[in-house]
């Protein structure tokens, strides 16, 4: 466990001037990759849950929201 948050931090270190760079350039450009336009949301169900109708009602509800 000490191995992986030395590495953590050490990513931390190298990533952050280049992600700062990265932000400051769509700054400029007044733009944003699509890449932030679009939401990726995973559903974590509880074990003793029956998820099944619940995931059937929100996609309903998505889908008739999307209409």
């Amino acid at each position: 466990m000490v191995s992986l948050l030395s590495y953590i931090k050490h990513l931390k270190k190298e990533l952050i001037p280049i992600i700062l760079k990265l932000f400051l350039k769509f700054e400029v450009q007044g733009t944003l990759p699509n890449l932030f336009y679009k939401a990726s949301i995973t559903l974590i169900p509880k074990p003793d849950k029956n998820t099944i109708e619940k995931e059937k009602k929100l996609e309903a509800n998505i889908s008739d929201k999307c209409r």
